[in-house]
């Protein structure tokens, strides 16, 4: 191959693999809400939390330490509404909760196996959505029917879904 050729493949590969790589996806047709099982709270707001893949990062030659990515939440709209620092302690593993108004929301985060996904949610006062964008971690759904879970495209549990879709 001659090297103009070569470098006119490159050209075209190059920004064709790095646009695939960044691509949002949306994984879901209904929006994750709160647990039907867990009661809520007296508050007047609602709580999230994302579970997004975990990133290594590197202490010294023989340390290191794993944190959930960040993610965004956005109002209907697109406007965002809060950036999440995805950890409940510094270099812990536990994602934190936040606390956002009653409503309908956007996640745009990293999953497991995927790239950036956005996930529409529903925050109930008083009551805790959870979503999980990692692969397994499927406890906290164990009992449920079909019905009432929300899937990513490859069949992995994400959430409870909304039931309805509406904010009470």
């Amino acid at each position: 191959m001659n090297q103009r050729l070569r470098l006119l493949l490159a050209a075209g590969i190059v920004p064709l693999a790095t646009s695939c790589a960044l691509t949002e996806q949306s994984v879901t047709l209904h929006p994750v809400g709160p647990s039907p099982v867990e009661e809520a709270q007296l508050t007047k707001t609602g709580f999230l939390q994302v579970y997004t893949a975990v990133k290594t990062y590197p202490v010294d030659a023989e340390m290191f330490y794993r944190v959930h990515t960040d993610y965004g939440v956005y109002a209907p709209g697109g406007v965002r509404v809060i950036s999440v620092r995805n950890a409940a302690t510094y270099h812990g593993l536990e994602p934190r909760v936040v606390s956002l108004p009653p409503g309908n929301y956007t996640v745009r985060g990293w999953a497991d196996g995927f790239d950036l996904v956005r996930v529409p949610v529903q925050i109930k006062a008083g009551r805790l959505t959870v979503v999980n964008l990692q692969a397994g971690h499927n406890e906290r759904f164990a009992g449920a029917r079909s019905d009432e879970l929300v899937r990513m495209s490859d069949g992995r549990i994400i959430g409870w879904s909304a039931q309805d879709g509406r904010v009470p």
